[in-house]
């Protein structure tokens, strides 16, 4: 089995990227928590990485889901919008964010995030279903 620390900074993005998606992927077994704090030591080690934030978003999300705790799923939400501040605005930060209001019943809210990312240019093949 591979090992479930984060990886350096020294190695190259993709095999960072690769190492962070295992642990993700980890046997149900494991407990949650440890998929988070993987994804938090790798938005630590680079936190201007759009990439990397979304990763912890997705895990955070889980937890949160998980948990059913409204807070958890209120970061995921400011979480992956933040994105928007440091890179080129994805529709995938805004299906995040959308499926983040989904899950605290605020459909208004999830059809806002829709709104915004088509209002960009940024549709995708669910949002013209």
């Amino acid at each position: 089995m591979r090992s479930l620390h984060p990886p350096s900074l020294d190695h190259p993005r993709h095999e960072r990227a690769g190492a962070q998606e295992h642990v993700l992927e980890v046997d149900r077994v494991e407990p949650v928590p440890l998929r988070l704090v993987a994804a938090e030591e790798l938005t630590a080690q680079k936190n201007d990485d759009p990439y990397y934030r979304m990763l912890h978003a997705n895990a955070l999300l889980q937890v949160g889901v998980a948990a059913d705790c409204r807070a958890d799923i209120e970061a995921v939400e400011a979480m992956a919008l933040s994105c928007l501040q440091i890179a080129p605005p994805k529709a995938l930060v805004y299906r995040l964010a959308a499926d983040c209001r989904r899950r605290l019943h605020d459909l208004p809210g999830a059809l806002a995030h829709h709104d915004a990312a088509i209002a960009r240019g940024l549709d995708f093949p669910a949002l013209r279903a």
